[in-house]
This record gives structure tokens, sequence and C-alpha cells, in this order.
């Protein structure tokens, strides 16, 4: 997950403690670490199932504004991070495959959530 820090621009776009205070729990949110350079990797943001759309579009649009801010932009950049988006039909579908793909090396690992 990606989250973006207040202190990464003098004067933010949006409120940093208002603007993001329904998706504060994203810190307890496991990362994934990459172990094989040809494994793809990627930040995206999910939400519980059943979320309305109305919140998802939101929420869609505001990170979308907030990546789209020069300074946001040029500093994910120089940390490597190539900044694409996508529709969240695109999204659903491109993490769907990805679990499909990965599913028998994960559960032949015997790898677990805790």
């Amino acid at each position: 997950p990606i989250s973006i820090s207040p202190f990464m621009l003098d004067k933010p776009p949006y409120d940093p403690v208002k603007s993001f205070t329904h998706i504060a729990y994203i810190g307890s949110v496991p990362n994934v670490f990459v172990i094989h350079p040809s494994v793809p990797d990627f930040f995206g943001l999910s939400g519980p199932a059943g979320m309305p759309k109305a919140v998802v579009d939101k929420l869609h649009d505001a990170i979308n504004e907030v990546l789209a801010t020069p300074d946001i932009r040029r500093k994910l950049e120089d940390f490597g991070i190539e900044i694409a988006s996508a529709s969240t039909a695109e999204f659903t579908d491109f993490v769907t495959k990805q679990v499909a793909e990965w599913a028998p090396a994960v559960k032949a690992s015997g790898a677990t959530l805790n």
C-alpha cells in the first residue's frame, strides 16, 4: 500500500487530518516483499467487499488527484516509483489475475495469513 505523507509538500492540496480519516487503518495492512525481480510489484488500494460504488469512486478520484500533483509525482518518481492509473475495474481484473497466477505458489509454500 502507499500512503502520502503530509510532510512531502509544504502546503498539501488537501487536509492531511480530515481527508484521509476513513483510511487511517491503512498502516495495519501487511506489506508483501518482492523476493525475485521476476515477480511483479505494484501499489494499490483495496477496500472491503461490498464498499459502496460512490465511496470507491470518490477515493479513486481523490487518490488520482493527489498522485497528479507535480510535487508528489516528482518525489515518488525520485524513489523509482512509476505512477500509472487504472480504472477500478482494470485494477480488480489485474489483482484477480495475480491471485490466480500466484495462488499455487503461495499454497505450495505453506504461507498463511496471521
